[in-house]
């Protein structure tokens, strides 16, 4: 039994860790609990429509055949996107068709980083899905992070996530959260959207709301950072 118990504990603590990673979180003994480290400064300023594709030089590409690559690197105008296993699929004029992301992808814009399990990308189309991933959005001083089944963009830019959570509080002491089953994060106007999401503390829920909007920088209508706090004289307090 206590093996187990203490499986169970390196698994959790395993888990915590790349979380940690994933997200650039650092924990440490200040006020806020760590820190978050700046973004991968390798995006590339590119023309639009341009898609340039980058390998770690053990991978074969024929042309008018699929193509199986390791450990690939996908740049576009202020986007990048890195998987450790990659189909592509060409068209029967060698033009680029379809990417699919098999293993352990990384998705990143300037303010906006997603670490997914696997994914594919449309170039014609110029449409993005990602599977079973967590996030981290927003400046460094006003971060927020969570997870969601499914993520997908089109040309629009904006980004759309399926049965996420969302948190400002610090990933390695989450006290707090929104939970919902659709998120709208457009990186233009610095907006979150949440349909019927609930507030979630301590792993409970407590209030439901039919829509929640939040901004990620600056000043705009909608919601500011929220703060939710608990104390034993008040109960638990949001503002």
């Amino acid at each position: 039994m206590w093996l187990r118990t203490l499986l169970i504990i390196f698994i959790s603590g395993q888990i915590q860790a790349d979380l940690f990673s994933d997200l650039f979180w650092v924990p440490n003994d200040n006020k806020c609990r760590g820190i978050y480290e700046p973004l991968s400064d390798s995006i590339k300023t590119l023309p639009e429509n341009q898609t340039i594709i980058q390998t770690d030089g053990r991978s074969e590409f024929l042309l008018g055949q699929e193509a199986a690559m390791r450990d690939v690197t996908v740049f576009q105008n202020g986007i990048r996107i890195n998987s450790k296993k990659t189909r592509l699929i060409v068209d029967d004029n060698n033009d680029l068709k379809q990417i699919f992301f098999i293993k352990d992808t990384t998705y990143q814009d300037k303010d906006f980083l997603v670490n997914a399990n696997n994914g594919q990308y449309k170039v014609a189309q110029d449409k993005l899905f990602l599977n079973n991933l967590n996030y981290r959005l927003g400046s460094l001083s006003q971060t927020a992070w969570g997870k969601a089944n499914g993520l997908n963009r089109g040309q629009d830019k904006i980004y759309h996530l399926d049965n996420i959570s969302i948190s400002f509080c610090a990933p390695s002491h989450p006290t707090w959260s929104f939970a919902s089953e659709k998120m709208i994060y457009d990186p233009q106007e610095r907006f979150i959207g949440l349909d019927n999401p609930s507030l979630v503390l301590n792993g409970s829920d407590l209030i439901k709301f039919p829509y929640l909007s939040f901004i990620t920088s600056g000043r705009k209508s909608g919601l500011l950072k929220p703060e939710v706090n608990y104390t034993k004289e008040y109960g638990f307090l949001y503002k």
